[in-house]
């Protein structure tokens, strides 16, 4: 058998979901799962009669895979660079990897200046005068700008 007759065989012997359904089984808005259709994230397998959107079971497993991702702090384009390389038979695991280490060295420096300003904050605090002098040219004399 062709692959792409398996393929319509599987699809017409496999329960697709509208997107109601889908969007039920993620817990994601259907206006979500539109716009990721929009970006090529999601592929609608078809449309019935009526126009509505049918996907395929997998679409779950897709969509919770944004989801995890975008919980690691992904933007929707690196997303879609993993499902691009998964889409093409391949593990997008090595890209994944790459994200990661990115995102794990940007939360470090992130750290490091939120450690700078909450020094900085606190000993602007401890100098904190209750009722400075005002002077000229300058709006708050406790920030010494």
């Amino acid at each position: 058998m062709h692959l792409d007759t398996y393929i319509e065989v599987l699809m017409l012997t496999t329960e697709l979901l509208k997107i109601g359904e889908l969007s039920k089984q993620t817990d994601i808005s259907i206006k979500t799962i539109r716009y990721y259709e929009s970006l090529d994230l999601l592929h609608t397998n078809r449309r019935t009669d009526g126009q509505f959107r049918l996907f395929h079971p997998d679409a779950v497993t897709r969509l919770n895979f944004i989801k995890r991702l975008q919980s690691f702090g992904f933007s929707l384009n690196q997303i879609k660079t993993c499902l691009g390389v998964y889409d093409q038979g391949d593990l997008p695991c090595h890209e994944i990897q790459q994200q990661l280490i990115q995102q794990v060295a940007d939360i470090e420096t992130k750290i490091n200046q939120l450690t700078l300003l909450h020094s900085e904050l606190n000993g602007i605090l401890q100098r904190w005068r209750e009722d400075p002098t005002q002077q000229t040219g300058t709006i708050c004399p406790n920030l010494k700008i």
